[in-house]
């Protein structure tokens, strides 16, 4: 399973994208993305979803969109995962567009750092 989250947030498996909800729905799931395999609090998901006005009912709401997006995700298993304090999206084997960039600049500095290191001698 792939995840987009630079340009247009999506959702590929086996080279189909994945239709996930709209709105807050995809917020969660941007939200999630931004802190892949980590528990992120119920409580932040709310603050984030709905700032300092959130429904009286945000709590229940934020698990009814969990279960929404662990029925798109479909037979990925634990790819969702409920704590006590919230939810992770555990990534596992899947890939985020944002991680790949992030070591493809951190190669590129390595890199600069061995040529600047080369041509200093």
């Amino acid at each position: 399973m792939e995840f987009g989250l630079l340009g247009p947030l999506e959702v590929v498996d086996r080279g189909r994208p994945l239709a996930f909800g709209r709105g807050k729905h995809r917020a969660l799931l941007a939200l999630l993305l931004l802190h892949a395999n980590e528990v992120v609090s119920t409580s932040r998901l709310i603050d984030d979803l709905w700032g300092e006005a959130p429904p009286p009912t945000a709590a229940k709401i934020v698990r009814n969109y969990v279960s929404s997006l662990r029925k798109a995700l479909g037979a990925e298993e634990g790819l969702l995962q409920t704590h006590a304090a919230g939810y992770c999206l555990a990534l596992g084997e899947a890939t985020l567009d944002l991680e790949q960039f992030e070591q493809l600049v951190e190669s590129g500095r390595l890199k600069t750092r061995l040529r600047m290191t080369v041509a200093a001698f």
